[in-house]
């Protein structure tokens, strides 16, 4: 049980570390990369599938300088839309510079050719379902959704520390012994009998030797004389 309990743990842990390090690397794409003059952009139509999915975020180096066929480039178009198409053709006209450009999973190319001021920067990263996260931290749902599943995560975390600590005592009394404060009342009985291997009772003074005088036998001496004087009304009698 200890070790599904540790197993446990690892995992929400694991979970909890994710998210906050999804949530660190969003908040720099969003906001550390174009502050170092890199834009990113999410990818919200697949006519450049699989090169670009669906949902994807693209960093770009900007600018238009060196824009050759082969690279995928963003443009922003007059009416403000913005879209990633590969360059398949350089051209001019009036002197100017234009591309032509074409989504690797269209069929044909796109009917119109692009200024290349038009041209925000070359691509030179995808991100996969970067947009979708971007999106979701974006919106109040998706704010409030994350804030839930962090304050879960700790929740779980913290629900499994408590019941850890109530089961530390049982633990370290051991089976079939008291546990809390009986557990720790110091026993009255000796533990160890060696300790009283040597105790004796002290010892009881002895009684005063008897003197070896003899004393005088008494046995073999006649009996003394006793006087009984007798007073009747006839006189006295002497008995020996």
């Amino acid at each position: 049980m200890h070790w599904a309990r540790r197993a446990v743990r690892w995992a929400l842990e694991g979970l909890l570390l994710a998210l906050m390090l999804g949530i660190l690397s969003l908040a720099a794409l969003a906001h550390l990369l174009p502050a170092t003059g890199h834009p990113v952009f999410a990818i919200g139509s697949g006519s450049m599938t699989p090169t670009i999915p669906v949902g994807s975020v693209v960093v770009l180096t900007p600018g238009s300088n060196g824009v050759r066929v082969g690279d995928v480039v963003t443009m922003r178009l007059d009416d403000g839309a913005v879209f990633s198409h590969r360059v398949v053709r350089l051209a001019a006209l009036n002197g100017a510079p234009y591309i032509g450009t074409k989504g690797d999973a269209n069929r044909t190319a796109d009917p119109a050719l692009t200024p290349l001021s038009h041209v925000l920067g070359r691509v030179v990263l995808v991100i996969p379902a970067a947009g979708y996260l971007m999106a979701g931290l974006g919106s109040p749902l998706g704010a409030a959704t994350v804030l839930l599943a962090a304050l879960t995560l700790f929740a779980a975390l913290w629900f499994l520390d408590d019941e850890a600590d109530e089961r530390a005592p049982q633990r370290a009394s051991g089976p079939g012994e008291p546990s809390g404060a009986s557990a720790a009342r110091p026993s009255t009985q000796p533990t160890d009998p060696r300790l009283f291997a040597n105790c004796a009772p002290p010892a009881m003074p002895s009684p005063p030797a008897m003197s070896s005088t003899t004393l005088p036998d008494r046995s073999a001496q006649p009996a003394p004389a006793i006087a009984i004087r007798a007073r009747t009304g006839l006189g006295s009698a002497l008995a020996r």
